[in-house]
């Protein structure tokens, strides 16, 4: 019956929607390194033995960190799942190592330091004043930063997902990690040289894009590309101007500039409810590993109010 597989069709396609694509892709890379492991090692398929799983991870483990193993794991579940494979793991052999490698790894991994509105202003002087490379640049981190974006979500901005209107722009977000819906938010026009919409509207213009066309592409030999840039160019290019900065870029992480505007905000008395509507996040919880204190402010208030009491 058509009308049957049309319907299986596009069943298949709402599930295919359950994942971000940038989530999707890194799913499958971990999937295939899975696979790839397995083959190595004379095993015919991968497979959900938690013993296997193990032995995979904790040879991952002399090579990447926390996150990386999590998200494999991750990654491993879900394709099982996909394949129709039952996970089981009664003897909590995946759980157990997990936690032995946070703690033979130490506590808490070391928080990622946030770019601070000051410190960008010093990051974006080192681009030159002219040229399409420094403007894409320019307006990329401008509006990452003003929309607490992943480095995924800025790439995947195009130009029919602006709108620019007299006092603010427009900008409509694709669904991504935090949203399964797109979602619209507005930046307002601000006398600043951090203003996110002057530095989109001056891209915009230099840059004469088709209006389906990314936001940010690429750029080769002074020619703008169709392709949009990538999530690693952005990661490259912050880590290049921390270095002009005098900073040490391995301080910083991929949600530095999302730290940095949450914080921004916070210093300035919004409330976590008015924070929560420019990050996304769902809930307070959520909210506050982003959030940081001024540099020394929490301990000397602390001891201030020991000496007020003496």
């Amino acid at each position: 019956d058509s009308s049957f597989l049309e319907l299986a069709n596009r069943a298949g396609r709402i599930m295919d929607q359950a994942l971000a694509p940038t989530t999707r892709t890194r799913y499958l890379a971990s999937w295939r390194r899975y696979e790839a492991w397995c083959a190595a090692k004379g095993i015919q398929k991968p497979n959900s033995d938690p013993k296997t799983i193990t032995l995979f991870l904790t040879e991952r483990s002399a090579k990447v960190g926390q996150s990386a193993l999590e998200q494999d794991l991750a990654a491993i579940r879900f394709m099982c799942a996909m394949n129709g494979v039952e996970f089981k793991d009664p003897r909590n052999y995946l759980r157990r190592f997990m936690r032995g490698i946070r703690r033979e790894r130490g506590h808490d991994p070391k928080r990622k330091r946030m770019i601070a509105p000051v410190l960008l202003g010093q990051m974006l002087d080192h681009l030159p004043e002219n040229g399409p490379k420094a403007s894409r640049d320019r307006a990329a981190l401008l509006i990452g930063f003003s929309l607490a974006l992943r480095r995924s979500e800025i790439v995947a901005i195009g130009w029919d997902d602006i709108v620019f209107e007299d006092a603010h722009l427009i900008v409509r977000l694709k669904p991504s990690k935090n949203h399964s819906n797109a979602v619209f938010q507005w930046i307002p026009k601000v006398p600043s040289s951090l203003c996110a919409f002057n530095a989109m509207q001056h891209w915009y213009q230099l840059s004469n894009r088709p209006i389906d066309g990314p936001c940010f592409p690429a750029i080769r030999d002074g020619k703008i590309q169709k392709r949009a840039v990538s999530d690693r160019y952005i990661n490259r290019l912050v880590k290049r101007l921390l270095l002009l900065c005098d900073k040490v870029p391995q301080e910083f992480g991929a949600h530095s500039l999302r730290s940095g505007i949450a914080t921004a905000a916070h210093w300035e008395g919004l409330s976590d409810a008015d924070i929560r509507k420019i990050t996304r996040h769902k809930s307070t919880g959520g909210l506050l590993p982003y959030l940081q204190p001024k540099d020394g402010l929490l301990h000397e208030q602390i001891f201030r109010s020991f000496d007020n009491e003496g």
